[in-house]
């Protein structure tokens, strides 16, 4: 494949990706964002493969194109979680737009409080967090508690580490 065609066959399964995306979201928003993303990649991954093989019938063509697999896969996932997953999660995002509906200039109070209102309250951040860390193992509930499973207490270690590593404080 010469890198014109790489390209625009990327290009064209980027664009594919975030239309088919978009789509998912608008008919069901209540998943969780990540791994819905991912599950359409992983589908598109396999569909474009099968796709190839039935068009070629060649596994030698399946194999000199798995750069292209992996490349697309990766350009979709980076997508995914610099876009949605963020989207999806972000205070800052939350307190602009709240800004943006304001007519007047508001006080750190008053975005804090409406955070806490809508954020946390309105839209279950909390809830949909332990229902998505329940899902992953993370998290096990016993008797209306929750508590950190092993596998959580694994990533939550991973992530002190990155916080080390990269000098981040963990404001969350």
């Amino acid at each position: 494949m010469n890198a014109i065609n790489f390209f625009s066959r990327l290009i064209f399964f980027f664009l594919l990706y975030i239309f088919l995306f978009a789509l998912i979201r608008l008919f069901d928003n209540s998943a969780i964002v990540f791994y819905q993303g991912n599950n359409l990649i992983i589908v598109m991954i396999i569909s474009l493969i099968l796709f190839d093989w039935f068009r070629n019938k060649n596994l030698k063509f399946i194999i000199d194109n798995t750069p292209f697999y992996f490349c697309a896969g990766v350009l979709c996932f980076s997508f995914l979680t610099t876009f949605p997953v963020i989207l999806d999660r972000s205070i800052t995002l939350h307190m602009y737009n709240f800004l943006a509906h304001s007519t007047q200039g508001v006080t750190v109070d008053q975005i804090r409080n409406d955070f806490i209102a809508e954020f946390v309250f309105h839209h279950s951040a909390i809830e949909k967090r332990v229902i998505e860390q329940e899902v992953l193992g993370n998290i096990s509930k016993s008797d209306n508690n929750i508590y950190l499973t092993e596998s959580g207490y694994n990533s939550y270690r991973f992530f002190q580490f990155l916080n080390k590593l990269f000098n981040i404080s963990p404001t969350y």
